[in-house]
């Protein structure tokens, strides 16, 4: 397992992060209400989900083409948010800043759907699914927010709320890779990372794609473009518009609800 993980640069956790594991820790129990699945911006998941989709483009005879690129990208490492000392389902939004230990206060304000703490900047976004909003560029506003299912905004009106969350931004690099021609006619954009909470295309999909266009890839009319750092900013696109001079405006998102 070990030489596995190191000859495939498989990152290895040398603890358990489990409810139940750090309790055996001997440490104060905490409940984290979001949880980061799937593959994020930067991070080896996306590396090898990327990785795995040239091996699969290069066995079938198709060129490709990586860009590399750096950018900083933001990392949750945990959250959690209690309504009267009872843990509420959450999931934070992107480019949501720390809080500082623990921040206790009540709801100030309501506009539109977002519920504002008379502290800590903290916000409270209510919806109808418990799902990430997807921001289409980072627009610099980093209050902690959280989102919480619209079902519990009177318990969130009327109680007492206790938030944490930890975060960081750091330099990243990521991918973006050209399957086929660059100056193909068609371009296929196709995310290479997920949402935090694991929604993303599937390898699957992307091998599908390139059955279902192979001929055109190989002739050169048409490319799969696979965009590392895509969902939280679009990196990916912007690096490849700034790289190549073009744009890509069919993605493999639209193709499906199409």
């Amino acid at each position: 397992m070990f030489r596995l993980a190191k000859d495939y640069e498989i990152y290895m956790q040398d603890y358990c992060g489990c409810i139940y594991g750090m309790i055996n820790q001997g440490k104060d129990m905490v409940v984290y209400t979001s949880c980061v699945k799937g593959r994020r911006p930067g991070s080896r998941e996306e590396f090898l989900f990327i990785k795995r989709i040239k091996f699969l483009a290069e066995s079938r005879e198709l060129t490709t083409k990586e860009i590399p690129f750096p950018f900083l990208g933001w990392i949750l490492l945990s959250g959690s948010l209690y309504v009267n000392d009872e843990p509420v389902e959450s999931v934070i939004e992107p480019y949501s800043m720390s809080i500082k230990g623990i921040v206790k206060g009540k709801v100030e304000k309501k506009i539109g759907n977002v519920l504002h703490l008379n502290r800590g900047f903290v916000k409270i976004k209510l919806k109808e699914k418990v799902v990430e909003d997807i921001p289409v560029t980072f627009n610099g506003l980093i209050n902690p927010t959280f989102i919480v299912h619209s079902s519990l905004e009177r318990k969130l009106m009327e109680g007492k709320i206790k938030a944490t969350l930890q975060s960081r931004f750091e330099e990243m690099k990521s991918i973006v890779l050209i399957v086929g021609s660059e100056n193909a006619e068609y371009l296929i954009g196709v995310p290479a990372d997920t949402t935090s909470t694991g929604e993303g295309v599937k390898l699957e999909e992307v091998d599908d794609l390139i059955k279902l266009y192979h001929e055109d890839i190989y002739k050169g009319r048409l490319a799969i473009v696979v965009l590392g750092a895509e969902i939280n900013g679009k990196f990916g696109s912007k690096v490849f518009e700034s790289t190549t001079g073009r744009r890509i405006e069919v993605t493999i998102k639209s193709l499906v609800n199409g």
